[in-house]
């Protein structure tokens, strides 16, 4: 049974026998110097040492998708040696998530508005993780929960689910609950009062709304003497109180971050600064009720302030001089308002001289303030600024290429008057060598290929870049690009002149673009198949927007090679079918998030096909269609994992549809 199971496997997968020998290192295998294929003589068979072995090279072979688990459940459930078999498939394919959450996502991303990440691991392979800690050679390697476990807005099962992790996870690190609404009750709270009070090091709780009422709120947050990390977005339960509470008894907390909590206010960042004076990053964002005060109380008694991020709240000049006097080793910075001008950026500047990540959002900083940073701060690895009412130009930009030289990543987005053209590009690509990430969507900006040029004669480890909006890149840039970085992860091509030939050297020299947007430009629809094709084991987020010539042959691609796609977006073509976008629907069964607009072959048929080729959807935009009431009342029973539903210019639905 061994045997035919092993060669099975070796043949299901075109010849990876050398290879699962190699990376496995648990099967020998007695074949000739130059392998099967080259004698005709019967090969002898491997040998195994241990049963358990080939069974583990079987669940690999079967996989851990969304698709796959079920089978690894049906498995399982044979005996114990294909339960331990399982929960090594598990634990490789945990790690191989992890890792490539970690290189998608870089360290220089830190302070990305919308971090590039995949989507969570799916429901069925993480709740597959957390039963097989019991079982295999290694065990208890489950240490940090995936949120989709706990990610219920029903009490009773939700407190049931948290039981049957800490049943299954008796040293549990991390607890994430997100998007549980009312769910989150004192009973699941209390639960957490089990775990073993020198284990539980991260709690993050997001979107916890009570919808006004506050009956079956959470009183408090239990005993965690060994937190370091308290994550709180969106919960309205959370007051001075309970804060207060949880940090009396956290004293090594290391990271508090709370974004938009209203309950919150300067109390509370009083009650920081007296109970965590070890406190090495504070993120606060839209918590309106915090004031200077409050700001004021954190930065005169945490000293060990690495990491400030202030967004959405009253930041002003005077804070900014007191983290400069008080706080010289920072070496994270978010502030955004309209209150924060050159002068309290100049006095960080020249004090905070390893400040490492810059974000300035909504700000009357101008060139100057830039330039002190540029001038003092040459360890800086992030700048992004966003919306400078003031403007920022070539001139602030040039002198960060020249003052930076270890730069990694520079994001500029405004609509307003930030004007950046290919002189300050070519000065920080021929001053950062390290440069990884450009992103530049500003209205008034003129880049072209030379700067795209700069980056590829310059930065060959280059990762993500975004010239949009205003660029006047051309299809000799995107190929300078491509064929001189070939570690690009994120490649947005919005209002670039793109040809069917920049787009195949892009997708033969970039074998690990995760992220591609394509919009505009004169690719064809073969080149465009090519391209999905070819990154078929790394694409996860897709965008096809304005293409005139793609139609069926591209969507027969996505119905063939689009099964690991987490995020499509579908919009302005015109010479796409309904057939078509109904059979690309089909191969795309990993989705959670799809947006499809301005394409009249987007009916309710192709709606009905994505509640059933699309289970795991979880955010959906729909404009200017022909979608209408038909459809939206059917699927509206099918997607049960939907959280997010925007629906804009669709002249076939009304009322009914949406109170359905």
């Amino acid at each position: 049974t061994v045997s035919v199971l092993y060669w099975c496997v070796c043949l299901t997968q075109r010849g990876c026998l050398r290879n699962v020998a190699r990376t496995v290192g648990l099967v020998q295998i007695q074949a000739g110097q130059e392998g099967m294929a080259a004698t005709s003589e019967p090969s002898s068979a491997p040998t195994f040492l241990l049963t358990v072995d080939v069974l583990e090279l079987v669940c690999e072979a079967v996989s851990c998708s969304f698709d796959n688990a079920r089978t690894l459940l049906a498995l399982r459930a044979c005996s114990r040696p294909w339960a331990e078999a399982v929960s090594h498939a598990m634990r490789q394919y945990y790690c191989e998530w992890k890792s490539f959450e970690a290189d998608y996502t870089d360290k220089t991303d830190e302070m990305s508005r919308e971090a590039a990440r995949s989507e969570a691991i799916d429901p069925v392979p993480a709740r597959l993780c957390v039963v097989c800690q019991s079982y295999g050679a290694v065990r208890g390697w489950l240490r940090d929960i995936p949120a989709v476990v706990l990610r219920d807005r029903n009490p009773a099962r939700l407190a049931r689910d948290l039981r049957v992790v800490l049943s299954h996870v008796p040293r549990v690190s991390t607890l994430r609950f997100e998007r549980n609404g009312s769910a989150l009750s004192p009973e699941a709270m209390e639960s957490i009062a089990t775990i073993p009070a020198a284990t539980l090091e991260g709690l993050y709780i997001t979107c916890a709304a009570q919808n006004g009422s506050t009956a079956n709120s959470p009183r408090r947050i239990p005993a965690l003497p060994a937190l370091q990390t308290l994550d709180v977005s969106n919960a309205e339960f959370m007051t001075d109180d309970v804060l207060a509470g949880v940090l009396r008894e956290s004293q090594h907390l290391r990271t508090l971050r709370l974004q938009d909590v209203q309950c919150v206010s300067d109390a509370a960042l009083v009650s920081v600064s007296k109970h965590c004076a070890g406190l090495v990053a504070l993120r606060l964002a839209y918590c309106w009720r915090i004031s200077e005060a409050g700001l004021q109380a954190v930065v005169t008694r945490c000293l060990h302030l690495r990491c400030l991020e202030l967004c959405g709240v009253d930041v002003t000049d005077k804070v900014l001089q007191s983290v400069a006097d008080r706080i010289p080793a920072l070496q994270h910075l978010n502030v955004g308002g309209n209150k924060v001008t050159d002068e309290g950026l100049a006095a960080v500047a020249r004090a905070c001289t390893d400040l490492r990540f810059l974000q300035v959002l909504h700000s009357r900083v101008t060139d100057a303030g830039l330039s002190e940073v540029a001038r003092h701060c040459r360890e800086l690895r992030g700048l992004d600024i966003d919306s400078m009412p003031r403007g920022i130009t070539d001139a602030a930009i040039t002198a960060v290429g020249r003052g930076c030289p270890r730069l990694q990543r520079l994001v500029a987005r405004d609509d307003r008057g930030t004007i950046i053209t290919d002189t300050s590009l070519f000065e920080v690509a021929r001053g950062c060598r390290d440069l990884l990430h450009v992103d530049v969507e500003t209205y008034a900006s003129s880049i072209t290929a030379n700067g795209a040029g700069a980056i590829a004669q310059h930065c060959r480890d280059f990762r993500h870049i975004n010239l949009g909006s205003g660029g006047t890149v051309d299809a000799g840039g995107v190929v300078a690009i491509a064929n001189a970085c070939p570690d690009l992860r994120c490649v947005d091509l919005s209002c670039t002149r793109v040809s069917s030939d920049a787009l195949t050297a892009l997708a033969t020299n970039c074998l690990r673009v995760a992220q591609l947007r394509i919009m505009g430009g004169d690719a064809s629809d073969d080149a465009v198949a090519a391209a999905v094709q070819l990154a078929r084991h790394t694409l996860r987020h897709l965008g096809l927007v304005d293409l005139l010539h793609v139609s069926d042959v591209t969507f027969a691609a996505l119905a063939k090679f689009g099964s690991r796609l987490r995020s499509l977006e579908l919009s302005s073509l015109p010479q796409v079918s309904t057939p078509a976008l109904i059979d690309g629907l089909s191969g795309c069964a990993q989705l959670r998030r799809l947006t499809l607009g301005f394409t009249a072959a987007v009916t309710d048929d192709v709606l009905m096909a994505t509640a059933r080729h699309c289970p795991l959807l979880r955010s959906l935009h729909v404009s200017s269609t022909a979608i209408g009431d038909v459809s939206l009342v059917a699927v509206t029973p099918v997607f049960r994992e939907l959280e997010r539903l925007e629906l804009k210019y669709l002249p076939g639905a009304t009322d009914a549809s949406l109170a359905a």
